[in-house]
C-alpha cells in the first residue's frame, strides 16, 4: 500500500516526532488560492477537506494526501542505512518559482525557511536590510525614543491621537474602496497581471489594488497593522506605459511591505503630541528626514519590480514632466549634470526633489545588491516598454 505523508512507519515518525498526531499538526503546507493568488498555510491533517481564502473568501478543495516515495524508504532500510539521516522528505507538489506560467490551480509546497547571512551573490529572498535605504529605521528610532522621552507627562494625549490617527485610516481606506473599482483578473486583467509580476518580484503577498476615477497622476497606499491596499488613480493609468505602471505598482507595494503605511499613523500623532513644546520643530525635521528615506527605500522596491532602471528614471521624471520625450531628456540632463545642493525646501519636504530620486535609483541599479536581487526574477520576463 502506498504510503503518504501521515502513514509513516514508527521509526520514521519517532525521527522527528513523537507521534502521529504531533506529525499531522507541526507539518505545514503553503497553498495558493487560484482566484487572488493568496498564500495561506494549512496542516497536513486538512489535506481531503474544503478551506477558505482569507483573501476572497473562495472555497477551495484541499488535496487528499501528500505522497512520499515509500520504495524509496524500503530500500534505505535493506541497506542499514541511519533512518533519520536518509529520512525521504514528501515531494514538492508545485513550486512556483520553477515556473513562469501564470498560477491557475492550487499548488502547495513545504513550508522552507529563507536562509540568512548568506553572500551578496545569492538569490535568496527579498529582505528588508537589502532594499532599505540606510538611516531610515535609525531615523525613525532616535525621533520616536525623543519623543516618547518628552512625552511621558502628555502620554494619554500620545494614546488618543494615536487612536484617532488609526481611526482616521481605517474610515480613509474604507472610504476609497468604496469609491473605487477593485482590480482583479476580470475587470482588469493587464493591470492584474502586472501586479501579480510585482508582488511575486518582492517576495510578497498581493494586497487589494483598486482604480479610482480620478483624472490624476497620482498613487497612494493604505493601512495599519493589515494587509494595506493599494490605490491607482485613473490619470496615472491612462498615460503610463505597462512598464511604468509596473514601477508605480512596485513602488506603492514597497510601501506595505516595509510598514511605512502602520508607522505614519504613530509618527503623525506623536508629531501632533508634541505640537507647541519647545523641540517641536527638531521632531518635525526627523519625521520628514525619516519619510524622504522611505521614498528612496520604495524607488528601490519599484526598481525591483519593473527590472529596468530606465524605465525606473523615466517613470520618476514623468511624475514631474508628463511628456515622455521631455522626461527622457529630463533623464539625461540628471544623469550628465552634478548633484544640487540641499535647500531649505529638502528639509520641510516629505519627498525628496525628483533629480535626487533619479540619480538614487541610478546608483542603485548598479551596485552588486541591485544585481543579486534582480537574480530571482530573472527567470520572469521584463514587461515591453511600449509607448503610451
Amino acid at each position: 500500500m502506498t504510503r503518504t505523508a501521515i502513514d509513516l512507519d514508527d521509526k520514521l515518525v519517532r525521527s522527528r516526532f513523537r507521534d502521529v498526531k504531533q506529525m499531522k499538526t507541526r507539518i505545514k503546507y503553503w497553498f495558493f488560492c487560484p482566484c487572488c493568488d493568496r498564500r495561506f498555510s494549512a496542516s497536513s491533517k486538512m489535506f481531503g477537506t474544503i478551506a477558505k481564502c482569507p483573501a476572497c473568501r473562495t472555497t477551495i478543495q484541499l488535496p487528499a494526501s501528500h505522497p512520499v516515495h515509500a520504495d524509496a524508504v524500503k530500500n534505505n532500510a535493506a541497506r542499514g542505512k541511519n533512518t533519520r539521516r536518509h529520512q525521504v522528505k514528501p515531494p514538492v507538489l508545485a513550486n512556483r518559482s520553477q515556473s513562469n506560467q501564470p498560477t491557475t490551480s492550487l499548488e502547495a509546497r513545504r513550508d522552507i525557511k529563507p536562509r540568512f547571512g548568506s553572500s551578496a551573490q545569492s538569490t535568496g529572498p527579498v529582505t528588508v536590510s537589502r532594499l532599505r535605504v540606510k538611516g531610515e529605521i535609525e531615523l525613525l528610532a532616535v525621533a520616536i525614543f525623543l519623543a516618547t522621552l518628552l512625552s511621558i507627562g502628555t502620554l494619554g494625549l500620545l494614546l488618543v491621537l494615536l487612536v484617532i490617527a488609526i481611526i482616521r485610516i481605517k474610515m480613509t481606506e474604507r472610504r476609497e474602496r468604496q469609491a473605487s473599482t477593485p482590480i482583479n483578473a476580470t475587470n482588469f486583467p493587464e493591470l492584474h497581471q502586472l501586479s501579480v509580476e510585482a508582488a511575486k518580484r518582492l517576495e510578497m503577498h498581493l494586497p487589494p489594488i483598486y482604480l479610482m476615477e480620478v483624472d490624476a497622476i497620482n498613487a497612494h497606499a493604505l493601512g495599519f497593522m493589515s494587509e494595506g491596499s493599494v490605490v491607482l488613480y485613473r490619470g496615472i493609468v491612462d498615460r503610463m506605459t505597462p512598464a511604468e505602471l509596473q514601477f508605480i505598482i512596485g513602488h506603492e507595494l514597497a510601501h506595505i511591505k516595509f510598514g511605512h503605511t502602520s508607522w505614519l499613523a504613530l509618527t503623525h500623532s506623536t508629531s501632533s503630541a508634541m505640537a507647541g513644546r519647545s523641540l517641536y520643530l527638531i521632531f518635525h525635521l526627523l519625521f520628514r528626514a525619516w519619510s524622504r528615506r522611505c521614498e528612496f527605500t520604495c524607488d528601490r522596491g519599484g526598481l525591483l519590480a519593473c527590472a529596468n532602471p530606465q524605465v525606473a528614471a523615466r517613470t520618476l521624471a514623468r511624475l514631474e514632466v508628463p511628456d515622455p520625450r521631455q522626461a527622457e531628456s529630463f533623464v539625461q540632463q540628471v544623469s550628465t549634470s552634478r548633484a544640487a545642493a540641499s535647500s531649505l525646501d529638502d528639509l520641510v519636504s516629505t519627498h525628496p526633489r525628483t533629480g535626487k530620486r533619479i540619480r538614487a535609483v541610478l546608483e542603485f541599479s548598479r551596485t552588486q545588491t541591485y544585481r543579486a536581487l534582480i537574480a530571482i526574477g530573472s527567470a520572469q520576463s521584463p514587461v515591453e516598454t511600449g509607448r503610451p
